[in-house]
């Protein structure tokens, strides 16, 4: 089992969330679903996202796309990866 960002808030929150989480989805839905409603996170994400690149609009940032890592190969790449960024001197690093 992999331990997340989403998944380590979740434990500091409420340990028996992230339990939940890591072991049983559908009670982990169901509260989730009582917690938010109709809200879709990954929206609400990328709302916020949008927002914050009009904030850094005149800034040079490199975005580290890590969608073509798979998963388990992810902690072994991340650093590299940011370090390859930061030789490039960019004003920001984003999703470091």
């Amino acid at each position: 089992m992999y331990i997340t960002k989403s998944l380590f808030r979740e434990f500091v929150e409420c340990p028996m969330l992230a339990r939940w989480h890591a072991h049983n989805k559908e009670t982990y839905q169901y509260i989730n679903d009582q917690r938010y409603g109709a809200m879709d996170a990954i929206s609400i994400g990328k709302e916020v996202e949008d927002i914050a690149a009009r904030l850094r609009k005149d800034k040079t940032i490199i975005n580290i796309d890590k969608s073509k890592i798979h998963f388990a190969d992810r902690h072994n790449s991340y650093h590299q990866l940011t370090m390859q960024a930061l030789e490039q001197k960019p004003d920001i690093v984003y999703q470091a």
